[in-house]
């Protein structure tokens, strides 16, 4: 049987060998390797891309430093709020204490028995002089402790309004060096993300207002503090009579009236909203 060249593949002849690569084996598969991950974890790569902002750092936002002032300012304007209300709270409560303790003294005066001493409210020494028989000296024991106790409670709530007077007169310190800083770091140039409204300072309008009829109110304070301790001294001496009495209570209420701590929230409620329009 003879062979032609046609019969072989094309740039094959017949004296030639076939080529290597005719008998190449199979390629053996490559082994796939697993890649890993890395861990989950809380704590930042040093590799990380992410650029930390720091104040040398070009990413630097110098608003964010207005902006935390600005929170600081808004936190201390809220405060006030607190503040009138334990001073209010403290004032109804001071009222109630002085017209018992009014009326304790016009009661003692007139011989009578002041209201919620009985046997088992009143001092043990005066329950042993009402056992002896000794009502006269029982009932003078019972009428100055009933004073005596009036005048602690009293004192204890003129106390408290004096405690309120030293938080409102921290807070104007606080709120003025706060004021400033706010002041200081708008004056600085820094980049806000938005600018403010009609191109005033980011500065709160109402700061100085505030600061100024915060220590208006703190001065009358004082003074209300100050004639509160004078009619206390000279409680005893005025309630002999029932009109005295009633004058008296009347007179210290009436001081409350003369503390008026709206006119400082609303303006705190003023001055809030240019911050509010920056946050946004």
């Amino acid at each position: 049987m003879s062979w032609s060249q046609n019969d072989f593949p094309s740039g094959l002849k017949v004296d030639e060998e076939p080529s290597g690569a005719y008998y190449t084996p199979a390629a053996v598969p490559k082994c796939r390797k697993k890649k890993r991950r890395p861990a989950y974890t809380s704590t930042p790569s040093t590799t990380s891309r992410s650029t930390t902002k720091t104040p040398q750092s070009p990413v630097w936002d110098d608003s964010s430093s207005l902006f935390c002032s600005n929170e600081r300012y808004s936190a201390l304007l809220k405060q006030v709020s607190s503040i009138a209300k334990a001073w209010d709270l403290e004032h109804t409560r001071a009222c109630d204490s002085f017209t018992r303790l009014a009326t304790c003294i016009l009661h003692c005066n007139q011989g009578r028995m002041p209201e919620g001493l009985n046997m088992e409210t009143m001092p043990l020494d005066a329950a042993k002089l009402l056992r002896d028989g000794l009502t006269e000296q029982a009932h003078k024991l019972c009428f100055g402790y009933a004073i005596e106790t009036g005048f602690a409670e009293v004192q204890s709530h003129i106390e408290n309004l004096a405690a309120c007077r030293s938080h409102l007169y921290a807070w104007i310190t606080q709120l003025s060096a706060t004021g400033e800083l706010v002041e200081q770091t708008s004056q600085l140039g820094f980049s806000s993300p938005k600018p403010s409204v009609g191109g005033i300072s980011r500065l709160p309008i109402f700061w100085t207002a505030v600061i100024a009829e915060s220590n208006g109110l703190l001065s009358r304070i004082n003074k209300d503090l100050h004639y509160r301790q004078q009619i206390l001294l000279n409680s005893v001496s005025h309630c002999l009579t029932a009109e005295g009495a009633y004058r008296l209570a009347l007179l210290w209420r009436h001081l409350g009236s003369l503390i008026r701590w709206s006119a400082v929230t609303e303006l705190t409620d003023h001055a809030l909203e240019p911050i509010r329009n920056l946050a946004q």
